[in-house]
């Protein structure tokens, strides 16, 4: 009688050890398959987020250049609008310095006509000028004066003591302009443009360094006289 043959051993048992060996060779190939895709797709993946960070970085590169040039235009038109209102503030100067110059060329060239005057006309008698202000009359006094004013001021005693009234009277609140209509016998007739409602008769006793004193009020006219001491402060 033979004994029993033991599990696996004998033909039976080499095939299936065959089997097993072929079968664990089948699973190491395929992981190493399996491991090589997942190594090339994660080099892949690599590759990518490589080009995505790339390009992340050159946007970056370009916003901040693209900022810096922004900033550097922003400085160049703040420099620019600095300049265009300085030159804005030169022109207005002299544009004021202009009117000035002007209404002193203007003042000149009428003293330089009276002076003419003066000299081929002569000088009227006090009598003729007492006449010439009893043309404004003599009229209850407003409160307030505006539009064309005659104001008789005197005793002048030169054009440069004449020239310095009107630039005060010129600088009273309300008062546009000033016109010499007339300079004789130590007298001058100015027309005054008042453009505001002005208490004129006010404003010219309080001229400093003449002395006024207000002799006659009329609906459009003042009649002022300056005490001594404005002709010593013109001297």
């Amino acid at each position: 009688m033979k004994a029993a043959e033991a599990p696996g051993s004998g033909n039976g048992g080499d095939r299936i050890g065959f089997a097993v060996a072929g079968l664990e060779g089948m699973v190491a190939g395929r992981a190493i398959d399996l491991a090589g895709q997942s190594a090339e797709a994660a080099q892949l993946r690599i590759g990518e987020l490589e080009a995505i960070a790339e390009a992340l970085s050159d946007a970056i590169v370009e916003r901040d250049r693209q900022i810096v040039e922004l900033r550097a235009e922003r400085d160049g038109l703040r420099e620019s609008n600095a300049q265009i209102y300085e030159s804005l503030a030169d022109a207005a100067e002299e544009v004021e310095q202009l009117r000035a110059a002007a209404r002193g060329q203007a003042t000149r060239i009428r003293m330089q006509a009276l002076r003419h005057a003066v000299r081929f006309a002569g000088r009227t008698t006090a009598a003729g000028a007492e006449r010439e202000l009893d043309t404004f009359g003599a009229t209850a006094a407003a409160p307030g004066f505006h539009g064309t004013v005659r104001v008789d001021i005197g005793p002048i005693s030169d054009f440069d003591q004449l020239m310095r009234l009107e630039s005060a009277l010129v600088a009273i609140d309300g008062v546009a302009g000033a016109q010499v209509r007339r300079f004789s016998a130590g007298r001058a007739n100015f027309s005054l443009l008042v453009d505001t409602p002005t208490d004129l008769a006010s404003a010219i006793t309080a001229i400093e360094g003449f002395e006024p004193v207000l002799r006659e009020v009329g609906q459009s006219q003042l009649v002022v006289d300056l005490g001594a001491g404005s002709a010593t402060a013109a001297a």
